[in-house]
């Protein structure tokens, strides 16, 4: 008998991480998306800013990227799998989460998690969401994400 597919996934509120992908995008990479791919123009500078950014994300080809798609569209089961489970943990609460998580699949856990590459940006993300209208255009952007997770604004 197969044992199936163990899965476990750090998820992180939607209006937290579009902040930290836009500065990380504006402020850290300029033209390069990765060591291999850089852009003619510094990356996202089609939006004038963080709130046009949330505001036209949904209408721009960035929503299919990879780092601006849906969370819940990376913890699908693979097809044809026989059985699986997934255990969800949020980076808000990232040790305690973390830990749960191994003690769930048997594992031990590392016995410290270090933070590799801080934003350079307000931590406080709300600061940042300056429109009703912006809120709700990553609401309807995300709104998977939100039910799925139980995060809000």
């Amino acid at each position: 008998e197969t044992l199936g597919w163990n899965w476990w996934t750090i998820v992180r509120n939607p209006f937290s991480r579009l902040v930290s992908v836009y500065f990380d995008f504006t402020l850290k990479r300029g033209c390069w998306y990765s060591e291999k791919i850089k852009h003619d123009k510094p990356l996202l500078s089609e939006f004038k800013n963080f709130e046009d950014f949330c505001l036209r994300l949904g209408d721009s080809p960035w929503k299919d990227d990879i780092f601006f798609k849906p969370q819940v569209e990376f913890i699908a089961p693979p097809e044809g799998s026989p059985s699986w489970f997934h255990v969800t943990g949020q980076y808000e609460n990232l040790k305690l989460d973390f830990e749960n998580i191994c003690d769930v699949l048997g594992i031990s856990p590392v016995p410290e998690l270090t933070h590799q590459n801080d934003g350079l940006y307000d931590k406080k993300w709300r600061g940042y969401y300056v429109s009703t209208a912006q809120v709700e255009a990553v609401r309807k952007l995300y709104k998977d994400d939100l039910k799925a997770f139980g995060y809000d604004f």
